[in-house]
């Protein structure tokens, strides 16, 4: 009798457990309810009191705040005010600040890379690095033959991945001039900002970036790869002012293409480097009657060759 009375207390208070009362009163769930009390009342104290707890001016977001690299005169708006145009009520306390920020750098044209973007309280720092022209590019009626006239002359600036840059670039002195022959329907194409719709410019724009200054007197990067011809690859080449009566650099092929016979960037800036330690910058030649080609070196195997002109491929069928 005993033994069934304790079987029956055992089963009641495993029944009582599951309960509407058990459950309410179970030590987890009291504890789950005092949490969210406690949660609850911190928000609701804190959008009530936030500002006698904290001072809410003291981390508004201004311009002064945002910490980053000077534009270049050429930037013609303060990136700052262009963060803080999109931004209600901008507080370095919001939590999606960052990704916000990084959101609207991203959406600046003139903006090249972001490194870096962290918040303390005293601000934003941002560390970043704004496009630069590196080249132009010559359109005029040897580039683009049958389509322009011999008066036209046009010079776009571009950065280091073939970004058309503002027309006003195309005078930065000492930048490599691009030269090859362009399809014409390349024409309508270029607008400010917009990708270099040919592969070939992009692949010259970054060649380019080595040589911005005119240091080595590169004046300009060729290649007679037509646009139509793709399969027939035509390697860049480096000139200086006096063209193919000076001393000219055969480089090889699109930066990004590297691998196979051909050495890597570094190892042909390194030839490069040694050979005008050697002869100085490639520059001009004094015209004469009957003057000689220029000196050919080729750097695609990592060293200075000079190759005979009877070993030099055929020359560019456009004179640039």
């Amino acid at each position: 009798m005993a033994r069934r009375k304790k079987q029956q207390d055992i089963l009641d208070r495993l029944m009582d457990s599951f309960s509407l009362r058990g459950i309410l009163l179970h030590q987890a769930t009291l504890f789950v309810a005092a949490s969210c009390l406690v949660i609850g009342g911190v928000i609701f104290l804190w959008k009530n009191n936030q500002a006698s707890i904290v001072n809410v001016d003291e981390y508004h977001l201004t311009a002064d705040k945002i910490r980053m690299p000077e534009p270049p005169p050429w930037v013609d708006i303060d990136p700052r005010e262009l963060i803080l145009s999109t931004e209600q009520s901008p507080s370095i306390l919001n939590p999606s600040l960052i990704a916000r920020t990084a959101e609207q750098v991203e959406g600046m044209p003139f903006v090249d890379q972001i490194h870096s973007i962290s918040k303390s309280k005293t601000g934003v720092e941002i560390d970043l690095a704004y496009r630069q022209p590196v080249a132009v590019v010559a359109i005029n009626s040897v580039t683009m033959q049958g389509a322009i006239d011999q008066s036209t002359r046009i010079k776009l600036a571009v950065d280091r991945n073939g970004i058309v840059m503002p027309k006003q670039l195309s005078e930065t002195p000492n930048l490599p001039i691009i030269c090859m022959p362009y399809p014409v329907k390349r024409q309508a194409q270029l607008n400010t900002w917009s990708d270099w719709p040919d592969n070939r410019v992009r692949a010259a724009a970054k060649i380019s970036q080595y040589f911005v200054g005119g240091d080595v007197g590169v004046f300009r990067v060729v290649t007679s790869q037509k646009p139509d011809q793709l399969e027939q690859k035509q390697p860049f080449e480096l000139w200086s002012v006096s063209g193919i009566y000076g001393t000219r650099i055969i480089w090889g092929v699109d930066p990004d293409s590297q691998g196979g016979t051909e050495a890597t960037v570094q190892q042909k800036l390194a030839a490069i480097n040694d050979l005008i330690s050697r002869l100085g910058p490639l520059g001009p030649v004094a015209k004469q009657s009957n003057q000689p080609l220029g000196r050919v070196f080729d750097v695609r195997t990592g060293e200075a060759v000079e190759l005979p002109h009877d070993k030099v491929a055929a020359m560019p069928e456009v004179k640039f």
